[in-house]
């Protein structure tokens, strides 16, 4: 169960049958990355696959075995992220257009309802 990860120039295979957390924090020790960078992975196509929003879920539920796939760095934008590519490409590869993605629901904080007033009678009254 496993896939290749591409990063700087280097491809690592790495096994898809545990968390997503525990995949990028795994890759983040390996590419020697700060942990302030906030890591996600694209295909080829530009697609990215969403691990960080889901670091409790089982990466194969994302990632399809015996694919690569590029580590990317995301950055908050107010309506997006956008994303950079954190490999260097060969010839054969050539681009990869890595597309933007709207902010997960649980990325946004909202705030709490607001509580209902109190109905209940003062004693005495």
């Amino acid at each position: 169960m496993q896939i290749n990860i591409r990063f700087n120039d280097q491809n690592k295979p790495i096994n898809i049958n545990c968390k997503c957390g525990v995949i990028l924090e795994h890759i983040r020790k390996c590419a020697n990355l700060d942990s302030s960078l906030l890591l996600d992975l694209s295909d080829k196509d530009g697609n990215v696959k969403l691990l960080r929003p889901n670091l409790t879920t089982y990466a194969t539920q994302f990632l399809s075995v015996g694919e690569t796939y590029y580590l990317v760095s995301a950055t908050e934008d107010p309506k997006q992220y956008t994303y950079k590519l954190l490999a260097t490409l060969t010839p054969e590869e050539g681009t990869i257009d890595v597309k933007p993605t709207k902010p997960d629901k649980k990325d946004v904080a909202k705030k709490p309802p607001p509580k209902p007033a109190s109905r209940a009678k003062k004693p005495g009254k």
